[in-house]
């Protein structure tokens, strides 16, 4: 029997991880895509929307708009078997893979007390660490001057964190407070917050 693909999931830096039912990982996409018939998918809202079947991948137009060239990005779509998916990937390791961020949600509530115009905060995870696996972020000033940081936490240390559920909130994924207190373990609560995460992206 052939590949089949198990789950696919986003990070940042532009590229989805595909894992097959043999355990082995790629990236994708593997090689720059901007001059090639797939050049929407350079854009990673755009990248990470997309079908899941066990026999490929599928994207397909949405009702959104994002021009570029002419031409929008969310119209466009693309069906891709496995021995495309492998032609347009390449190889990567679970240690590699282990510090993989995808940033979840991210909102600007300037002005603050902190600062008039850029006070960000952020939730995000790492999908393929089993440890401290959530991340929560904050950004003050922006720039050279910039201030705050983040922290990564795992489920069972979240309330060392100053409020965390209200970070959260902030952040614009007050939906993932559930989600991480729900009585499951960490693969599942990441499978639910990839799911919530695409559904977000098509809405």
């Amino acid at each position: 029997m052939g590949l089949s693909i198990k789950r696919v999931v986003p990070l940042e830096q532009f590229k989805l991880i595909i894992e097959f039912d043999d355990g082995s990982l790629r990236q994708f996409p593997g090689t720059r895509v901007a001059e090639t018939p797939l050049w929407f998918l350079a854009f990673p809202t755009k990248l990470s929307a997309c079908d899941v079947t066990p026999s490929g991948l599928q994207w397909q137009p949405v009702d959104k708009t994002l021009m570029w060239d002419d031409q929008n990005v969310w119209a466009q779509e693309a069906s891709l078997d496995i021995p495309a998916l492998l032609e347009w990937s390449a190889c990567v390791s679970a240690e590699e893979l282990s510090h993989g961020l995808l940033t979840v949600a991210m909102t600007n509530q300037a002005p603050t007390e902190q600062d008039s115009r850029h006070h960000v905060y952020s939730v995000g995870i790492k999908p393929f660490c089993d440890g401290a696996w959530v991340v929560l972020g904050e950004s003050i000033g922006g720039g050279f001057a910039e201030r705050g940081g983040s922290v990564a936490l795992a489920v069972e240390n979240l309330d060392s964190f100053s409020d965390w559920r209200r970070h959260c909130v902030l952040a614009g994924c007050d939906w993932m407070v559930p989600l991480l207190e729900a009585d499951a373990t960490d693969a599942q609560r990441k499978a639910r917050i990839l799911e919530c995460y695409r559904e977000s992206l098509a809405a």
